[in-house]
């Protein structure tokens, strides 16, 4: 049976981060209409050039589940491949004021933890594993 890919990103070019720009920008319209010192605008400065520099770079974690193996990408390159087959099983543990966490059960013992910025939302993630034949431990 064929089965439809899944594929699940996070980049910096989000409402998140364009909101935190927006919030830059106004502090230092503040800054700027309050005629303040030089010295306060080294923080400005400094949140506005790391949020424009996220916005620029847009990095982008993520996987992707397609023709039999999950793919893990990190900064927008793949970091590692693992076939489907080759796994046992999957723990996933959702937090509450935590990320996501995904161990996979190798068929050899061995142990890999996926990195919680590359997972889509818990509930999803075992959705699309349970489809794929992998079961949850």
């Amino acid at each position: 049976m064929m089965m439809d890919s899944f594929e699940y990103r996070l980049q910096a070019r989000r409402p998140a981060n364009y909101l935190a720009l927006g919030f830059g920008l106004f502090t230092a319209c503040a800054v700027l209409l309050a005629q303040a010192a030089l010295w306060a605008w080294v923080p400005v400065g400094l949140y506005l050039a790391i949020v424009l520099w996220q916005l620029m770079r847009n990095p982008s974690d993520g996987l992707s589940l397609r023709g039999g193996s999950i793919d893990i990408y990190s900064d927008n390159k793949l970091i590692r491949r693992i076939p489907l087959a080759w796994i046992r099983s999957a723990q996933i543990r959702s937090g509450v004021f935590a990320p996501d966490e995904c161990t996979l059960l190798m068929s050899d013992g061995n142990r890999i933890e996926l990195p919680s910025a590359a997972l889509p939302p818990a509930r999803r993630l075992k959705r699309e594993l349970q489809a794929r034949g992998v079961s949850l431990a």
